[in-house]
């Protein structure tokens, strides 16, 4: 039995390894959360090119498997070339497809 221990203990130690990294995701993390928020953001700006971000730690974030919300702030240039620091709210519907994310039914909003 002791000469089929190494053996069975690296059976082991390889499943849990493929059982872990290899698990399909379920929901959203704080980051790709953010990154889709900075987008959709992005996408709603005059001059997207002069956004800057809050900190990923400055922002509130909260995701389920059926809605992320995202509010945190962004300065950049309005028409008239002023920069403005906004606040924003996203939320949107998270696609997970293994291991590729999505979103779907954006909503951005500025206070």
């Amino acid at each position: 039995m002791k000469k089929y221990l190494p053996v069975i203990i690296a059976i082991i130690v390889v499943f849990l390894i493929f059982n872990v990294w290899t698990k399909p995701k379920t929901i959203h993390d704080e980051v790709e959360a953010f990154t889709i928020a900075e987008e959709i953001v992005l996408g709603e700006l005059n001059a997207p090119s002069t956004a800057k971000f809050c900190r990923i730690t400055e922002a509130t974030i909260t995701c389920t498997e059926d809605l992320c919300t995202v509010k945190g702030w962004v300065e950049a240039q309005n028409l008239f070339g002023g920069t403005v620091r906004k606040i924003f709210y996203v939320s949107y519907t998270p696609l997970i497809n293994g291991r590729d994310v999505g979103y779907r039914n954006p909503i951005c909003t500025f206070y």
